[in-house]
């Protein structure tokens, strides 16, 4: 019984980690170089070296966008 309360305890620390992350994280379009943010569930998608295949808010345009941790 121990051992389900450290997992759950565990996936609560990871999904905390993770929102924490999702608000500091945003995208860079290469197109037009506007930067826009997603949401913390967005996080689940695949990510390859640091960019994600994403549709620019601005543009329209669907590339890989480049991701930034920090103020925009």
């Amino acid at each position: 019984m121990s051992r389900a309360f450290v997992l759950v305890g565990f996936l609560i620390l990871v999904v905390v980690y993770g929102f924490s992350i999702a608000k500091m994280t945003y995208y860079e379009c290469p197109n037009c170089q506007a930067h826009f943010k997603r949401n913390a569930w967005d996080l689940l998608k695949p990510h390859f070296f640091g960019k994600r295949e994403e549709s620019c808010p601005q543009c329209g345009q669907r590339a890989m966008m480049l991701r930034h941790f920090g103020k925009e």
